[in-house]
Order: C-alpha cells, then sequence, then structure tokens
C-alpha cells in the first residue's frame, strides 16, 4: 500500500524491496514505526513515524508520513484516529 500510494503514483524508482528493508529495520530508536487499521483482516490504512523527512532536516523530529486511508474507508475518521495512535506512540518514546 505504501510503495503503491507514495513511489509507484509519484513515478519514484525506489524498489518495493529497498522500502520494505527500511521499515523492517530493526534498532533502539522509537522509528521508524508504521500503524495500520485493519476491517477484520483487512488492511485499510496506514501512517508512519520517521526520524525526519530528509537528513537535510533533522530540526523536524519526529516526522508523520505515509498517512492513507483506502478511498472506500475515507470520511469515517479512520485517519485522525491513525494520527491520534502515532501521537500516543510518539509521546511515549
Amino acid at each position: 500500500m505504501i510503495h503503491t500510494e507514495f513511489v509507484q503514483k509519484k513515478k519514484g524508482t525506489t524498489p518495493y524491496e529497498q522500502i520494505k528493508a527500511f521499515l523492517d529495520k530493526k534498532s533502539d530508536k522509537s522509528y521508524p514505526v508504521t500503524l495500520i487499521a485493519l476491517n477484520d483482516v483487512t488492511c485499510i490504512g496506514t501512517v508512519s513515524l520517521f526520524e525526519n523527512d530528509l537528513n537535510e532536516r533533522p530540526a523536524y523530529t519526529p516526522w508523520l508520513a505515509s498517512l492513507f486511508v483506502e478511498k472506500v474507508y475515507r470520511n469515517q475518521g479512520i485517519a485522525q484516529q491513525l494520527i491520534n495512535q502515532l501521537i500516543v506512540y510518539a509521546k511515549s518514546r
């Protein structure tokens, strides 16, 4: 979902495997982290927390990224719930 919406549709060239490796990176830091919204077992939305938007802008940290909700589930408050939960997570770190 993240690769389709934020790389392919934007004509990006970052391969899926590289993005997955970035999101799978394990460290002692609190990010990157991705939260998902589920409808039963189907992922319907996502939001991520990255260290920053660009290494050239380290002051902007942490960085909310990749907020997306499938079209059919929009206007139901799902994005706001994802943001709220991400804020709770960030504050706890």
